[in-house]
């Protein structure tokens, strides 16, 4: 399957989950006028000592109980659902994460955070936070958040200090699968539903630590507790349902990532060589075992219902000549000569592909199919991509990248104008809060010396990720900063608006997830009109010609396979404005419409078949919109099979 694919899956387990949800609500309506019936039968029998009609009590209850039943389980999924829509920092915190600083010099935490650099640019990803499950000795790991733009990966203590580079790797390209297969938003939903299944047990513990004599309240509380065993039993059920298959699913996607099934393996027979496995022990991990690497809780517990595979079903897909025998940690390994070797290999695997990236004005042979087929399915040849990108940089400048401070100088700097007069406009209007002047002009220099251009949006997602340590105030002034550096000279370059939409869109959801329902397009009529919009632009992007730009949008319908009367707009309407207005809307439409849409973007852009490096990050900023994920074009990577 595709990305697209896989996000439509994603629906069909959403179906899958609200019926079994229905079926569990159905369940306790039932056996709460069975249990609540009898309490209050008992209870009026033994003040009155006649007992009333177990009929009659039936009856009155056949109205309110459903609808209490409703309202406590509603409003128990609303709720955790509302929290959960806080980010995946949320969710990490909750099972004791320490987020690492992004600039960390400690060499555990360093070779984790260069991993999750590396794969995030390969993937076209913001590079999400990392955590750290401080204190957890055993071996796991997770992907949450609500969309790629608030994902944060997490690590136990174990997994970070225990595994090698190539063992990490594997676990944390797993965890990036399911980012893009759809599975975070989905185990959202499965949290929240088993919270409001869930309730009823913790209801039923407050109600029994109320002392009331000759009160009903006793036998409430036990038969709440009974009920909520229930609760229990279907949660077990709804997990099992829709988690088991994905992490075969992850393992295949992070072999393919990764092109090492042995890194895979060697973790997950590490994880049966620990007398503690992969067993979190914090108090929640019940409730987010789904979300785990590997199983989670206890294993007498969740053996008949477990969320994951065995361990050696899933080692022998990956190692065939696997034996049964798990893997003792035979100590810490040389961190430093690991990403040492990393970095060489990156730069030998990779160099004559990377080179040919380097002259500015290259056209990469594409093909609308070579771009959809890539979108959330990164191979290795994009991973070793990023780590020459990363590699060669100068580290003066990946480390500013790496600091707030500096990530904020970096991205001004990379806004700064070419012409000495709008370059001193704009030295006017950061000067007053930027406290090292140096910086700038240091940052400056270093990114003068670098021809190649396809750095840009990978030290960009580097900084990106460091920028999300802003507080709220920082956002507004930097934000608004932006604006005034990219307008004042009345011209918005491409690069700038692709800068300024990239950047603000990842640092304002990180730091303030969505929390709203989105409007869902499931048709192709009602995005038309941002659909021409879109592509009057990159039209005329392409070409001042009008004829030639009207040629390239009846391709882009074409290849959109439609039929109603769509011209290219007026150049005059044909603005930005419109554009960032048209890709807010395009992102609310259905997976298949977006392939369609983002196919025929390409087609727009390159009617003579290619693209240069620009109009590569152009297209990567419109799917970035379209929250699909586009690794970096590469060349040959995106040809015709």
């Amino acid at each position: 399957m595709n990305f697209f694919e896989y996000q439509e899956k994603a629906k069909s387990k959403t179906i899958l989950l609200a019926f079994l949800f229905g079926l569990a609500v159905c369940t306790f309506v039932l056996v709460m006028h069975l249990v609540l019936a009898a309490v209050f039968w008992t209870y009026m029998s033994d003040s009155t000592g006649r007992g009333p009609s177990l009929g009659g009590i039936w009856g009155t209850s056949a109205l309110w109980i459903p609808f209490v039943v409703l309202c406590i389980i509603l409003i128990g999924t609303m709720y955790k659902i509302h929290m959960l829509k806080q980010g995946g920092g949320y969710i990490a915190t909750t099972l004791g994460g320490r987020r690492i600083d992004p600039d960390s010099s400690d060499l555990s935490e360093r070779r984790l955070l260069n991993i999750v650099e590396e794969m995030a640019i390969a993937s076209g990803i913001p590079v999400p936070p990392v955590y750290v499950l401080a204190g957890e000795s055993s071996i796991n790991a997770f992907a949450a958040g609500y969309e790629p733009a608030d994902a944060v990966i997490a690590v136990t203590d174990g997994c970070l200090r225990a595994l090698s580079r190539e063992e990490l790797q594997g676990v944390v390209a797993h965890e990036f699968s399911h980012i893009f297969n759809g599975d975070m938003r989905l185990n959202i939903r499965t949290i929240g539903i088993l919270n409001g299944i869930l309730i009823f047990t913790v209801i039923g513990r407050i109600i029994l630590s109320i002392r009331a004599r000759k009160s009903p309240l006793p036998l409430l509380g036990l038969a709440l507790l009974v009920i909520g065993s229930i609760g229990v039993f279907f949660s077990k059920i709804i997990k099992f349902a829709i988690s088991r298959q994905r992490e075969y699913l992850a393992d295949a996607s992070a072999v393919q990532f990764t092109r090492n099934p042995m890194g895979l393996a060697g973790a997950l027979k590490k994880i049966g060589g620990l007398p503690q496995g992969s067993i979190v022990k914090n108090p929640h991990a019940e409730e987010l075992s789904h979300l785990f690497f590997a199983n989670g809780v206890s294993r007498w517990f969740s053996s008949l219902f477990s969320t994951h595979p065995p361990l050696t079903e899933r080692i022998s897909r990956l190692d065939p000549s696997f034996d049964g025998r798990f893997l003792q940690q035979t100590g810490i390994a040389d961190i430093a000569a690991e990403e040492e070797t990393a970095m060489i290999a990156g730069f030998s695997e990779f160099s004559s592909a990377a080179d040919r990236l380097a002259a500015r004005g290259i056209r990469i042979p594409l093909n609308p199919e070579g771009i959809t087929k890539t979108v959330g399915i990164p191979d290795h040849a994009h991973l070793a991509f990023s780590q020459k990108i990363l590699a060669s940089l100068p580290e003066e400048l990946i480390n500013a990248a790496r600091r707030p401070e500096s990530a904020i100088v970096l991205i001004y700097s990379l806004l700064l104008s070419g012409d000495r007069q709008i370059y001193d406009k704009q030295m006017e209007i950061i000067s007053g809060h930027i406290d090292k002047q140096n910086d700038l002009a240091s940052i400056r220099k270093l990114l003068d010396t670098q021809t190649d251009l396809s750095w840009r949006l990978p030290l960009v997602s580097v900084a990106t990720a460091a920028l999300t340590k802003m507080t709220g105030q920082q956002f507004t002034l930097f934000r608004e900063t932006i604006s005034r550096l990219v307008e004042i000279d009345g011209n918005i370059t491409l690069f700038e608006y692709i800068m300024q939409r990239m950047v603000i869109k990842h640092i304002s959801t990180a730091l303030s997830p969505r929390r709203s329902s989105k409007t869902y397009y499931a048709s192709i009529k009602p995005v038309l009109p941002s659909y021409a919009t879109l592509t009057s632009i990159l039209a005329y992007y392409g070409s001042t010609d009008l004829e030639k730009a009207s040629f390239a949008f009846e391709m882009a319908k074409v290849r959109l396979g439609i039929k109603e009367p769509l011209k290219i707009l007026p150049r005059s309407e044909a603005n930005l404005s419109g554009l960032d207005r048209s890709l807010n809307i395009l992102a609310n439409a259905s997976p298949p419409i977006k392939k369609q849409v983002l196919e025929a973007a390409v087609v727009c852009v390159t009617t003579d078949g290619s693209v240069t490096i620009e109009e590569a990050e152009l297209l990567r900023c419109i799917a970035d919109s379209l929250d699909c994920p586009v690794p970096p074009i590469l060349p040959g990577a995106a040809e015709s099979p």
